[in-house]
């Protein structure tokens, strides 16, 4: 009887220790540490100057000081995205005191670099986009659907984030 007793308290247990992990593990991690996480973001040279192919990163400490920080993580193929890209591209001027930073995970440079032209964000100052080689960045904000747009204030603080996307004018709210 004592066994039964032990095994049952034990079943107890490990049910309430499952149940609280799973409930930390939906908690998105920047809702815990609201600060802007750290990534790298490959750039191919050839965004910068057609000249050559090689790759340079860009990450946090790249990102110019005292300006909002927009991180889009996004798909060339989704429509979503392309809809997105082309109201940046067509109100950029109006949101020119934020640093956009599209990143894709599982597109060849060459699939990334033709959105960036089609869409004309090499034109936009303000623009960089590039490919990330881990899964870190969605993962750190449990992405399920693209675009998803996180906004960071001038201090790096997270403010927003929209997770399917968004209007200009929402995102003019927020980078005010």
């Amino acid at each position: 009887m004592k066994h039964k007793l032990f095994v049952l308290l034990i079943i107890c247990c490990s049910y309430y220790r499952l149940a609280a992990q799973s409930e930390n593990d939906t908690i998105p991690h920047f809702l815990l540490r609201s600060s802007l996480p750290n990534f790298k973001v490959l750039i191919t040279k050839e965004k910068i100057s057609k000249v050559s192919s090689d790759s340079t990163w860009y990450t946090q400490d790249s990102l110019p000081k005292n300006t909002f920080t927009v991180l889009v993580y996004f798909s060339p193929e989704c429509s979503h995205c392309q809809l997105e890209a082309q109201q940046l591209r067509k109100y950029a001027d109006s949101l020119s005191n934020a640093q956009f930073v599209w990143m894709s995970y599982s597109y060849s440079n060459t699939d990334l670099w033709n959105f960036y032209q089609k869409y004309e964000l090499n034109l936009c100052r303000n623009v960089v986009l590039g490919k990330i080689l881990t899964y870190q960045i969605p993962a750190y904000f449990k992405v399920a659907f693209t675009p998803y747009i996180a906004v960071f204030n001038a201090q790096k603080q997270f403010v927003t984030e929209f997770r399917k996307g968004t209007t200009i004018e929402a995102l003019q709210k927020w980078l005010k």
